[in-house]
């Protein structure tokens, strides 16, 4: 009974250890707020992390890095690869349901040039090129895809149940064992 209780306590505890995950998604499908086009445009990103709390739900806190549009930052320290200025405003990123929310802001330039890039996920994406501005809006038939895909969490109580249930065959088993060995 000792082997099979540090067993679960040994899978306890590497089933709360938590190692930074990487995750890659892309927007498909703008329209184009000055046109009023629809474009099937593909914007993509990355971010990695780890969810600290195991509340399912990764929060900017949680986040080592996150980029969009190729401009990267890293979120511990606001170190932007190749940018003047970049601010991750806010993210959380779900990873039961597979829900994203970010806003993002970058900022580059020179005297001869600038860039500057705004995103509310869900909502408007600007792109500022040299005073060129160019808004994009997220519509219904934008399609968000991500992967690793979200898995949903089984409740706890058939987790509970489970665990209950395997200890007590288990227990069960091994009492049974010695009858078995005596009657033969």
């Amino acid at each position: 009974m000792k082997k099979l209780l540090c067993m679960l306590a040994l899978c306890g505890a590497a089933g709360s250890a938590s190692a930074d995950s990487w995750w890659w998604f892309e927007y498909t499908g703008f329209q184009n707020a000055e046109t009023q086009r629809f474009d099937w445009r593909t914007e993509k990103g990355y971010f990695h992390g780890s969810d600290l709390d195991n509340d399912g739900v990764i929060q900017k806190a949680e986040l080592v890095e996150f980029e969009w549009y190729g401009v990267t930052i890293r979120v511990r320290d606001s170190y932007c690869h190749w940018e003047s200025r970049c601010n991750l405003r806010q993210f959380s990123y779900d990873t039961r349901t597979g829900a994203l929310d970010f806003a993002f802001d970058s900022y580059a330039g020179s005297p001869q040039s600038y860039r500057s890039i705004d995103v509310v996920a869900g909502s408007t994406f600007q792109m500022n090129f040299d005073g060129d501005v160019t808004n994009w809006l997220w519509t219904p038939r934008t399609r968000f895809y991500i992967n690793p895909a979200p898995v949903p969490e089984p409740a706890t109580v058939w987790l509970l149940g489970a665990g209950l249930s395997a200890v007590g065959l288990a227990a069960r088993r091994r009492r049974l064992s010695p009858a078995r060995r005596h009657a033969a």
